[in-house]
């Protein structure tokens, strides 16, 4: 799904009925969903599947199309933010330009299949590597704990390695 199929509507979260935000944890500031170009039906994929680059700026999506902020950024940084990135927000001049029918740029390249299978690649990689390295201090303070008698912590340190290594 490209930037340009679909409309970002961002608002502050009291803006929002109490009904849609009831469920939610109260460190979220701002509600951002995704709608078709004419602002008729929310859109229902997985933005942040597309764009995983949302997730880094620390927007979650709790369903298809409907996510939340909760960082330091007020609602103008998000919104240019987003327009940096070749998104089109609701209100804007590049909403307008859209509407009047005008070619709007895209930015991002949304995420591949292929781009996913790299990219979880290359996840797995850093956590079985952060794995390792956690397993490798786990040991070292397990020995520190048997040379000071300290049984009771030795055993836990013992079981978290254990649970590491997938063997509980």
């Amino acid at each position: 799904m490209e930037q340009n199929e679909f409309i970002l509507r961002v608002e502050s979260i009291e803006n929002i009925s109490n009904r849609d935000t009831e469920f939610l944890s109260d460190d979220y500031s701002l509600g951002i969903s995704a709608w078709d170009i004419g602002m008729n039906f929310m859109i229902d994929q997985h933005i942040t599947y597309w764009y995983p680059q949302l997730i880094e700026i620390g927007i979650e999506e709790v369903c298809e199309g409907d996510m939340y902020y909760g960082g330091p950024m007020s609602i103008s940084e998000i919104i240019n933010t987003l327009e940096d990135w070749g998104f089109i927000v609701e209100g804007t001049e590049k909403h307008a330009n859209l509407l009047k029918g005008e070619n709007i740029e895209t930015k991002i390249k949304p995420f591949s299949e292929e781009d996913y299978e790299t990219h979880n690649k290359e996840e797995n990689f850093k956590v079985h590597k952060s794995t390792e390295i956690l397993i490798t201090q786990l040991e070292k303070n397990l020995q520190r704990a048997i040379k000071e008698e300290a049984f009771e912590e030795a055993a836990q340190i013992r079981d978290e390695i254990k649970f590491l290594k997938g063997e509980l």
